[in-house]
């Protein structure tokens, strides 16, 4: 049995999994599921996070369902499946869901974040890091959740939907480090209009 046949079964089987429990139930280290699981997904899995894992019930930051393209690769491949027991609604419907349109699921996106995070630390966990992840807040809050939309650079919006003054903050830092004053000055702009604190004491000087 090659190695795609192998994970897709699993994660068949299983449900929607964790890297953690796939590794345990393949026997391999974490690292090397999660560089099987990102060569297979958009195409045979879809991933989704804040979604429990069906085996150990946590939620990591990928939980890990086959697709219906993937059932049928492993069908023409001569492996008879039962009807999948699997009810995938709940877990594509989960948010964020970052490959869902590719799976040609129309829905409707939520309006723009209407709250705001004004001055808890950890940005670096809540900030969107991948292109894909960077590609749902664009597509999901529209171009207002970056200072620069068209490079997916300088998210303003955490993965929460909501304007993260911490991350607000980076930008600004970030930018006057590159030199990039139209950013930094639209950066502080917008900070000021939501209410950061340190936008107002910068304001205040």
């Amino acid at each position: 049995m090659d190695w795609v046949a192998e994970t897709l079964l699993a994660i068949y089987e299983m449900g929607p999994v964790c890297n953690v429990c796939l590794a345990k139930r393949l026997g391999m280290s974490r690292g090397g599921i999660s560089r099987r699981t990102h060569i297979l997904e958009d195409n045979d899995l879809i991933s989704a996070t804040d979604y429990p894992c069906s085996v150990c019930g946590k939620t990591y930051s990928y939980t890990w369902a086959l697709t219906t393209k993937g059932q049928r690769w492993l069908e023409r491949q001569g492996y008879k499946l039962n009807p999948s027991p699997i009810i995938l609604l709940p877990f594509i419907l989960s948010k964020p869901f970052y490959p869902i349109q590719r799976q040609g699921y129309k829905l409707n996106p939520p309006p723009a974040p209407p709250s705001v995070l004004y001055s808890e630390p950890g940005w670096p966990e809540r900030m969107p890091r991948t292109t894909s992840e960077r590609r749902y807040i664009l597509e999901t809050y529209g171009r207002e959740a970056f200072l620069d939309p068209d490079g997916l650079r300088y998210p303003v919006v955490n993965m929460d939907g909501e304007y993260d003054c911490m991350g607000i903050r980076a930008a600004y830092t970030r930018a006057k480090q590159y030199g990039e004053e139209k950013i930094a000055k639209k950066a502080l702009r917008l900070a000021k209009k939501l209410g950061c604190e340190w936008a107002l004491r910068h304001a205040r000087r």
